[in-house]
């Protein structure tokens, strides 16, 4: 457990085994995001994904909502997943847009999704729905 000064939190992970992040009940099992700053102030999910990995981590993101005031998605794409992540840099994918900027308008669950592939020049490095000024007050 270590105490950050900038933010005047506790950052608690699960790796640190002298700490436990505080977990959510839901769905008949226990739910922990990866870091927290804070008891509830801030939840941190980093998570390599594929297609299916994309809605287990925004159904993470709304489950870590209930209990912390704010969640960030760190979602890292892998080579399967490279044309979503195209896509998403092409305005392809409307929808999914739509709804993690919903999530960072509406339910301050911020998403950074980064490719663990090598880009073509043009291509965005990280795709984020996170916009400072749309932080909304838990």
């Amino acid at each position: 457990m270590m105490l950050n000064k900038d933010f005047n939190s506790e950052v608690i992970t699960q790796i640190d085994k002298s700490s436990t992040v505080r977990s959510i009940y839901c769905f008949g099992k226990k739910h922990r995001p990866d870091i927290a700053l804070g008891e509830n102030g801030i939840a941190i999910e980093i998570k390599f994904i594929t297609y299916a990995g994309l809605k287990e981590a925004i159904g993470q993101g709304y489950l870590y909502r209930l209990r912390y005031r704010f969640v960030f998605l760190v979602l890292i794409i892998g080579e399967a997943g490279k044309s979503i992540y195209l896509d998403l840099n092409g305005g392809k994918e409307k929808d999914l847009e739509d709804t993690l900027q919903y999530l960072a308008d509406k339910m301050n669950i911020f998403t950074y999704i980064v490719p663990a592939f090598t880009l073509k020049p043009g291509v965005k490095k990280c795709i984020s729905f996170f916009e400072p000024a749309n932080i909304v007050n838990a």
